[in-house]
């Protein structure tokens, strides 16, 4: 049976994963390994993650297969769950090797994506095996380490990302989704953090996008007035328009200024017919 390249680039991945593990045995305070160390246990989790999904759908197209001509009152629905409990347990495995890289060099830059990626692969985990609690502790762990990140390196933008983006997960998680104003509160500090970094660095578009999506996504759907969502909406085209002076041909966020704008006419449109 021949091999597809997505099985290749796993095997490969594998390999350096074992590779990398014998690395740090030899040299457990080497910060360069043990940042390469926790970016294998990322991908491994991400791989075991995709593995969960994809034997739940095969579970649920068995499921229900088995109930064809069966008549569609007596079908019953799918009650399992896809097992994500391996793909945590390598995210947390990443974390524990992350941390202990910044114990060694605590304003060390280039992990601090990794490691902000990494709290919220935690909690994103969890919260699609519908443990939302435990989702929040990963999302608040992340976010006290980040605020202390913060402040030993005050200048440092990717510690910001870092921030923001924690605060952004604790604001869109179902527990802060159940109290508007707690939300309210978590969306606001990530943008705050976005617009520092954009006051700091002007052509920072992923900070640009990060307010653009709170603007348009995030407070709109927190706002109950009309008026407030329209004004959002047009931050949030503004702040895509500055993307787009960087990056004049990325469709992505064409597209979204697009829909942006199409959201404000359906506003206008509404204050017409209510007129």
């Amino acid at each position: 049976m021949e091999v597809t390249d997505e099985e290749r680039g796993r095997e490969y991945v594998e390999k350096g994963f074992e590779i990398r593990k014998k690395v740090v045995e030899r040299k457990p305070d080497d910060v360069g390994a043990l940042h390469a160390l926790s970016f294998a246990y990322l991908r491994m989790g991400e791989y075991l993650s995709n593995d969960a999904w994809e034997e739940f759908e095969d579970a649920q197209d068995e499921f229900y297969d088995a109930q064809e001509g069966i008549d569609d009152d007596a079908k019953e629905e799918y009650e399992g769950e896809p097992d994500y409990a391996q793909a945590r347990n390598y995210y947390t495995k990443a974390l524990e090797t992350l941390n202990k890289a910044f114990d060694r060099a605590p304003v060390d830059s280039e992990a601090f994506n990794a490691l902000s990626k990494t709290y919220i692969e935690i909690g994103e985990a969890f919260t699609e095996a519908s443990s939302n609690m435990k989702a929040s502790e990963y999302y608040q762990q992340g976010l006290e380490k980040f605020k202390k990140i913060a402040e030993q390196a005050p200048d440092n933008l990717q510690a910001l990302h870092g921030l923001s983006n924690l605060y952004n997960k604790l604001g869109g998680s179902p527990y802060s989704m159940e109290d508007r104003v707690q939300a309210r509160a978590y969306y606001e500090k990530a943008l705050e953090i976005n617009l520092q970094i954009v006051a700091r660095k002007p052509d920072d578009c992923e900070a640009l996008y990060n307010a653009a999506q709170l603007y348009t996504e995030a407070f709109s759907r927190l706002s109950k007035e009309e008026g407030e969502k329209k004004e959002y909406y047009e931050r949030g085209i503004e702040a895509y328009k500055k993307i787009l002076e960087h990056k004049p041909y990325d469709y992505e966020t064409s597209r979204l200024l697009g829909a942006a704008y199409s959201l404000v006419a359906d506003l206008l449109t509404e204050e017409e017919d209510q007129e």
